[in-house]
């Protein structure tokens, strides 16, 4: 559906209060929020495919890892041992959408959250498959249940008494430990750490990324953003780096779903096994946006990962996408 300007509530356009007015047109080089999302000219240069194509790949596997859960032990409840990619998924999603009006601080924000979402469910998985008795399954989906109501996941809690919660470096200490990360992963996401990290806290601007500048001439109001083409693009870039992180492990649930489900009649099933769809669209975007004179990939992760990952596994593809 078109929105059209009669469509727009009131309220957003408030006449009273500057702040609630999220329809501003331009002033200086200042623009509200629903002003800069609904900028055609933004999406030329830079379609939201950069990074939305990734969000629904991501989504797709994850779907695909719960499907492999429940064929595994239907008998059991595992929807809490799901959750946190449906977090994940919704930060990431709500991370784009920050990008999109122009707010790129609180954009990284939420791309940091969205990772810890991810490396929690990776431990609660390791955790309830890593036990060999029932008994002990059934134990780590109650501190899984239990963490959802109180915020501690009881084991790390025991180990970790005077932390508050749980961050990325707790979950990447817990995985390498229990040999799920590599030294290489673990070295990545200690880096990562340190430059998301610095977006939460109130500080100094980073030297590389000095974002939602305000000038006192060129945007004589805080409530307006600015587009900022370095910012915008190494939010990309970050944004890449996360997403090929969550794809190097996913793609391994795929490789397994695809075996699994060779001679399954469950008809949605046998289309995710027997289809490379989903990898090729994702490719087909990216080609497409080259041809289209757009750098679709600006984090080398993403690009190694494609590279060594996907192309592998689409065999019938045998040259390497120039990306």
């Amino acid at each position: 559906m078109e929105l059209k300007d009669k469509d727009i509530p009131d309220c957003l356009r408030c006449p009273h209060f500057p702040c609630l007015n999220y329809m501003r047109e331009r002033q200086g080089e200042g623009v509200s929020e629903l002003a800069a999302l609904f900028d055609k000219e933004t999406y030329k240069k830079y379609p939201p495919c950069h990074v939305g194509a990734l969000i629904w790949l991501i989504c797709i596997l994850a779907r695909i890892a719960h499907i492999l859960r429940l064929i595994r032990l239907p008998e059991e409840d595992l929807r809490p041992l799901y959750l946190p990619m449906i977090e994940c998924i919704r930060d990431l999603r709500t991370s784009l959408l920050l990008l999109l009006i122009r707010r790129y601080k609180a954009s990284m924000i939420m791309l940091r959250s969205a990772l810890e979402w991810f490396l929690l469910g990776l431990l609660f998985d390791t955790e309830f498959f890593g036990a060999e008795e029932k008994e002990e399954r059934r134990k780590v989906l109650e501190y899984v249940r239990e963490f959802y109501q109180t915020g501690f996941y009881k084991p790390l809690r025991r180990k970790y008494p005077k932390r508050r919660w749980i961050d990325i470096r707790i979950l990447a200490d817990e995985l390498k430990e229990r040999q799920i990360l590599t030294d290489e992963m673990y070295n990545f996401l200690t880096e990562l750490k340190k430059e998301l990290s610095g977006f939460v806290h109130p500080r100094r601007l980073p030297k590389r990324l000095e974002l939602d500048r305000i000038c006192s001439i060129i945007c004589p109001c805080p409530a307006l953003v600015k587009w900022e083409e370095d910012d915008y693009r190494a939010v990309i870039c970050y944004f890449q780096k996360v997403a090929a992180f969550m794809l190097d492990h996913l793609i391994s649930y795929y490789d397994v779903f695809k075996d699994l489900m060779k001679n399954t009649n469950i008809k949605e099933f046998k289309d995710l096994a027997n289809s490379k769809t989903i990898f090729l669209k994702v490719l087909a975007v990216f080609t497409g946006m080259k041809k289209c004179g757009v750098e679709p990939i600006m984090s080398e992760e993403l690009k190694r990962i494609i590279n060594e990952r996907i192309l592998k596994m689409l065999r019938d593809i045998e040259h390497r996408i120039d990306l």
